[in-house]
């Protein structure tokens, strides 16, 4: 009888033991080792932008294209500026994840909307956001960057948002695609 008992017993440290093991090594500790609150004010995005202040150096430039329906083109400048949100460093490996927001502006000048039907085409490769600009749009990348101790590292693209503001109440939009 004591045998039996003295090995239920066993039985029973033994696979809690095992239990808390395979619970600790199946969860990954990760250290937050810098955060910050995001910048959500648009005017302040593009103050940012407009003065190149990026917390990531290397953010993609982009070019954004206005086209009339009947394929007329005109070339707008596109400001962007990057915030670092949060560092995490994975206490096991020390592996690195870095999450990013960046911004891209696009202002479109009432002129280039006068009486045209236009698209944006937009794609990665002075003046302030004032009156001039009768429409404002606006794309938002999330993306984390990974970088693992031998220093190999990826990015990652994890949500991708976008709208427009309308500052002169003559102006509307009719048709919204996204292409």
């Amino acid at each position: 009888m004591r045998k039996i008992i003295s090995s239920v017993i066993s039985a029973i440290l033994l696979t809690s033991l095992v239990s808390g093991v395979v619970a600790k090594e199946s969860k990954t500790s990760y250290e937050v080792t810098f955060q910050a609150e995001e910048i959500n004010d648009l005017s302040t995005l593009f103050i940012r932008a407009k003065n190149n202040i990026t917390d990531y150096k290397s953010t993609p430039s982009a070019e954004a294209k206005l086209q009339t329906d009947g394929g007329v083109e005109k070339n707008l400048k596109v400001y962007h500026t990057t915030q670092r949100l949060k560092t995490e460093r994975n206490i096991a490996t020390s592996e690195q994840k870095e999450s990013y927001v960046t911004y891209y502006f696009y202002g479109i000048p009432k002129e280039v909307l006068d009486n045209k039907s236009i698209s944006i085409l937009g794609s990665t490769s002075d003046e302030d956001w004032d009156s001039s600009y009768s429409v404002k749009a606006y794309s938002t990348y999330y993306w984390d960057k990974y970088k693992s101790t031998n220093g190999d590292g990826f990015k990652k693209l994890t949500k991708v948002t976008g709208g427009w503001t309308i500052s002169d109440n003559k102006v509307s939009i009719t048709s919204r695609e996204v292409r």
